[in-house]
């Protein structure tokens, strides 16, 4: 066995041939599109996590404005119950001066009333004794006289009513 040394330098220059068209044609445009690859997906990562930030700012932002809007709304259903209190308060009072008002005014009535029907009672009732007595001493009798003590009389059971 004998070293060729043209047969080995006729194989390195072929491998080397191989290598250098297969590093041209192969490696290169396989490292260029995994570069770009991987390229895009780290851009594809960064519009990802910049899409997750704005996500998040926007869920902040959602839940400023809604915990705003819920105090606002705690705020104006306060006012609206404190305006709705106050507007109970004074109607009652309204109702309640009305109803004193017409207590009064059925009282006055009642007192009227009773005032008119006590002195038609008396003069029923003066006329009556003035007739009974009439009947029953069979003469007439003197009204003015018998009048005054007919009214202590009336007044008398008047004031134990």
């Amino acid at each position: 066995m004998d070293i060729q040394i043209l047969q080995i330098l006729f194989q390195i220059i072929n491998f080397g041939v191989v290598l250098a068209a297969l590093t041209f044609l192969m490696y290169k445009p396989m490292i260029k599109a995994l570069q770009q690859r991987s390229k895009k997906i780290e851009d594809a990562e960064k519009a990802a996590n910049e899409m997750l930030t704005e996500k998040e700012a926007m869920e902040k932002t959602k839940q400023k404005v809604l915990s705003d809007a819920k105090k606002q709304a705690t705020t104006i259903m306060n006012e609206v119950e404190e305006k709705a209190e106050l507007r109970k308060q004074e109607l009652m009072k309204k109702a309640k001066e009305e109803v004193k008002e017409f207590v009064q005014e059925e009282k006055t009535k009642w007192e009227d009333e009773k005032s008119s029907m006590l002195k038609i009672l008396e003069k029923d009732f003066a006329k009556a004794v003035f007739q009974i007595s009439e009947k029953v001493l069979g003469q007439s009798v003197d009204q003015k006289a018998h009048s005054k003590l007919i009214d202590q009389s009336i007044a008398e059971v008047i004031k134990s009513l």
